[in-house]
């Protein structure tokens, strides 16, 4: 959840995978390296390394989540640090404090500008930078460092009880590399704090998969019908692998699976079908097709959302699997 709230990343289905994942993870230990295998699904929603790189360097952790949320990434940064006089943060009145101010001096801003690069302006880099991580920290002291220059705000740092500010007092000026310098130091921290997905060679296996492609197409109301983009999307695989799984594993409800205009593709086979005639005259005799038609009735379609909520499984969030996205289907 952490690295959800990092990148900006919706909660919603957690309560579905936090209950599945207690029946999957079952008595297995040690914890750790069996629930990592289970959240690097690729219907899990857990951010890549690369993801939180990229939203912790150049996106505004400030705004990210809640202010509770935001203190307690950065009171678990300061633990990593293995302080041996650790900080008691129920009696300390701690807040995030802006190294580079938010209100700017002459001073502030002649330090901005002479490392603008691809700027045209101090006020732009400070806009860019300022609620980045790197540029932030825990203090008491919001109101002597206000607007201070950095050489002050060093000194304050240095007599602090935190790690972080004392690593922070250590740098001779505060810029443009200082704060992208930080970040990374920063993100290493939060990537061993929170380790990411497994690689796909070791997540969710095809078996897996196959088993939630089962139990979203037995999902599938008699008398309705959807799409190998809206099973994939539910799923979490391409429509092109559910096109090839049902043509060699006979599944129920696998010939209510058609092409999103409601017709069967050209080379459509689904195992346990002898033809297309056949699987067209099972979906006649369930009123999918309409008579003297070969495409189904729009209103018997049901989305893969929908399919994701009946068999009680979080839907899929990624634009590449939107059945929608590509209007030729397999």
């Amino acid at each position: 959840m952490v690295r959800q709230m990092l990148v900006g990343s919706r909660s919603t289905g957690n309560n579905i995978h936090f209950n599945n994942l207690a029946k999957m993870l079952g008595k297995k230990l040690p914890v750790v390296q069996n629930i990592l295998p289970i959240l690097s699904g690729q219907r899990r929603r857990f951010p890549t390394d690369e993801k939180i790189r990229e939203a912790l360097k150049f996106e505004p952790f400030y705004y990210k989540g809640r202010k509770a949320q935001q203190n307690f990434v950065l009171q678990s940064i300061e633990e990593s640090f293995a302080n041996s006089e650790p900080v008691d943060y129920t009696r300390s009145p701690l807040t995030v404090e802006h190294l580079l101010p938010q209100t700017l001096n002459e001073e502030w801003i002649r330090t901005l500008e002479s490392d603008l690069g691809e700027y045209d302006s101090a006020a732009e880099l400070h806009q860019a930078l300022l609620h980045t991580l790197g540029n932030l920290t825990l203090s008491a002291y919001n109101g002597k460092l206000s607007n201070k220059s950095f050489r002050e705000k060093s000194k304050i740092l240095a007599a602090s009880g935190l790690a972080m500010n004392k690593e922070i007092s250590n740098y001779s000026s505060w810029g443009r590399e200082q704060i992208e310098h930080r970040s990374e130091l920063m993100i290493q921290r939060v990537l061993s704090i929170w380790p990411g997905p497994l690689d796909s060679e070791i997540s969710i296996d095809k078996t897996q998969k196959i088993a939630l492609m089962k139990q979203v197409l037995g999902a599938i109301p008699r008398g309705r019908w959807s799409s190998y983009g809206d099973i994939g999307q539910a799923v979490g695989v391409h429509h092109n692998t559910i096109g090839k799984w049902l043509s060699s594993i006979a599944c129920k409800g696998g010939h209510r699976v058609l092409r999103l205009d409601g017709s069967h593709s050209n080379d459509a086979r689904i195992a346990g079908y002898d033809s297309v005639e056949q699987i067209s005259e099972e979906l006649a005799a369930e009123g999918i097709i309409i008579n003297g038609s070969d495409v189904a009735n729009k209103k018997k379609y049901i989305s893969g959302a929908d399919l994701a909520k009946i068999a009680g499984i979080a839907p899929v969030e990624d634009p590449a699997l939107d059945p929608f996205s590509e209007q030729k289907e397999t």
